[in-house]
C-alpha cells in the first residue's frame, strides 16, 4: 500500500502509486542515463526492477544516451530522462512541480 496525502492534511491509505516531476531536474549529473534509471527504479516501488530501466531507455529514445552522464545532456534531453525517472514504476497518478505565477 501507498500512502497519499490530500489537502486537507488527512492521511488516507491508498493503493495507487504516484510520480513526482519537480520543476528542476533531481537526477544525478556525474551517473550515467541508465544508472540513474536503475537507481530511481530500486528506490521506488518497481514491478520490475531489473528491467525497468532498460524498458524506460527505449520507450524514451534514450539508447544512444544511456552510457553518457546526464550532467553532459542537453537540457531536452535532461528532462526526457527526468520523465522516464518519474515513470519508471508505473505511477497512476503524476505530480507535476512547476512555477506559480499569481496575484
Amino acid at each position: 500500500m501507498c500512502w497519499a496525502v490530500i489537502s486537507y492534511g488527512q492521511r488516507v491509505e491508498s493503493d495507487i502509486r504516484v510520480g513526482y516531476l519537480a520543476q528542476r531536474s533531481v537526477l544525478y549529473p556525474t551517473l550515467s542515463v541508465r544508472e540513474n534509471l536503475r537507481f530511481r527504479a530500486r528506490c521506488l516501488v518497481c514491478p520490475i526492477p531489473r528491467a525497468a530501466p532498460i524498458l524506460q531507455i527505449g520507450a524514451f529514445g534514450l539508447a544512444e544516451f544511456a552510457a553518457v552522464s546526464v550532467g553532459q545532456l542537453s537540457g531536452g534531453w535532461c528532462r526526457q530522462v527526468d520523465l522516464a525517472a518519474a515513470l519508471i514504476h508505473h505511477p497512476g497518478v503524476l505530480l507535476l512541480d512547476g512555477t506559480h505565477r499569481g496575484s
